[in-house]
């Protein structure tokens, strides 16, 4: 800091011996571009004064050393779009653990019984509302559902509401809804037997405050569930 105010005073210095020569070499010639010149020097010199004499703060040094610095990091960006990437296979790591790991529900004939009685439960949606029996079958037929079956007479005298096809570990299923005498829903379900092993020739259950019924006819599995009472369900099935 010291150096620099040296240099301002030499400046200083210096202007001062330029007026000194511009009189000199002035002499004799124009009055008024001797008096611009004067005054030239004059501002300059004292512009340089007032600046030689502003005090330079003794820890000006220390705190421009001290300012904060900022070092870029290269490749940071390319970083970023690698971890992005890496977070990315993860979750579709996650993801496919998820829905491919083998399931581990039960594939017998229970397994499905409890899986049916609660889309009953649930009240499961018909795709077809009809009815007409025929109408059902025809409609599960075309989606690959079991649609050949015969019903007992006491069910099949019950009025057929509808039906929908879907699927249970990969096996097709069909349904056929039908209105009871006091007004209650039930959901007939009919799965190929070798689809749902485990299964009895003739079954009456409670499930999850749900009579059901169960009986095999012609290598199917049928499954009758309805908030209705057992001795009812078992004599649609059995008259």
């Amino acid at each position: 800091m010291d150096n620099k105010r040296d240099e301002l005073r030499r400046t200083r210095t210096w202007s001062r011996k330029l007026q000194e020569e511009g009189d000199v070499s002035s002499a004799g010639n124009d009055p008024e571009l001797d008096q611009l010149r004067n005054e030239s020097a004059e501002f300059n010199a004292r512009v340089h004064h007032a600046l030689a004499e502003i005090p330079v703060p003794p820890e000006l040094r220390e705190q421009i050393l001290a300012r904060r610095k900022i070092i870029p990091v290269s490749g940071w960006r390319r970083h970023q779009v690698l971890l992005r990437i890496a977070a990315a296979f993860l979750i579709l790591g996650t993801l496919a653990a998820v829905f491919w790991r083998p399931s581990s529900e039960d594939k017998t004939f229970a397994g499905f019984r409890s899986r049916m009685v609660a889309f009953a439960i649930r009240q499961y949606s018909m795709d077809i509302h009809t009815n007409q029996l025929a109408s059902v079958q025809s409609h599960l037929a075309s989606h690959g559902a079991p649609a050949q079956f015969s019903l007992p007479p006491g069910l099949a005298a019950t009025p057929v509401i509808g039906g929908a096809s879907f699927a249970w570990q990969g096996k097709p299923v069909g349904m056929v809804c039908f209105k009871s005498t006091g007004g209650e829903t039930l959901y007939m379900f009919v799965i190929d037997s070798a689809d749902a092993p485990g299964s009895r020739d003739f079954e009456v259950s409670p499930q999850k405050n749900l009579g059901t019924v169960t009986w095999r006819s012609a290598g199917k599995t049928f499954l009758i569930a309805g908030e209705v009472p057992l001795q009812d369900l078992e004599q649609l099935v059995k008259s």
